[in-house]
């Protein structure tokens, strides 16, 4: 299977999030590389926004959305952590409501992350079925707003 993106697309995406995102370092190890007999390097991605290269992903898709749409009625998805807060943190970049479907047993610690980005938390039983429902009513909801 081919990709469907070149350069031009990873371009318009870095054009896209510039300025929302950390140009994070990159590390390289002396022991590691020998032990690899290779040379390796480490993107830290544990120090961009959010803690973790979702920030990324989360910012493209949802500025995207935003330059397709300008009127969207925002976004939603599912997660239990770092999905669910780069989306809420690209959503406030780009003024989008968020929603985020979160299991009922997701450590109050993850909640409290996304809720900080100014999401709203959707709680759903801790299983794929109930996610993939939830989630489902509450897009068709989002749409009729």
């Amino acid at each position: 299977m081919s990709a469907s993106f070149g350069l031009k697309e990873v371009s318009a995406a870095y054009s896209r999030m510039r300025g929302y995102v950390h140009r994070t370092p990159v590390f390289t190890s002396h022991n590691i590389n020998v032990l690899a007999g290779t040379q390796l390097y480490m993107k830290a991605e544990n120090l961009q926004k959010t803690g973790s290269f979702k920030a990324r992903g989360a910012c493209n898709a949802v500025f995207l959305e935003k330059e397709r749409n300008p009127n969207s009625p925002g976004v939603v998805t599912h997660s239990t952590g770092n999905h669910g807060q780069a989306v809420a943190y690209a959503a406030k970049c780009a003024g989008l409501p968020c929603s985020v479907v979160v299991p009922k047993d997701t450590p109050k610690v993850k909640c409290d992350a996304i809720r900080e980005y100014g999401a709203e938390l959707v709680y759903c039983q801790p299983t794929p079925t109930s996610s993939l429902s939830c989630r489902a009513l509450w897009e068709a909801a989002a749409k009729k707003s």
